[in-house]
């Protein structure tokens, strides 16, 4: 697929979307112009990086991260029903 039918069938997508849905879309883009902008284009074909290992530990940082974040949103809600007692 060109650049150009890439543009239309996502501008297709796009434009049935509201804003709340437009909203990740667009943070993804942002975060692939900032990948590229540190480390270049990206090219699949000469790009030596296996990308199952790297979504693998990405999805066990991500696992741990809620977590962490889930467990300290519980301490802090106990701490702040416990002052209130």
């Amino acid at each position: 697929m060109t650049k150009q039918q890439s543009l239309a069938t996502l501008m297709g997508y796009a434009e049935t979307l509201n804003a709340d849905e437009l909203a990740p879309l667009i943070a993804f883009a942002k975060r692939f112009a900032d990948g590229r902008a540190q480390y270049g284009e990206l090219d699949l074909a000469s790009d030596g990086r296996d990308f199952l290992a790297e979504a693998e530990a990405e999805a066990i940082d991500l696992v741990f991260y809620a977590n962490a974040a889930r467990i300290k949103a519980e301490r802090v809600r106990a701490a702040a029903l416990k002052a209130a007692e």
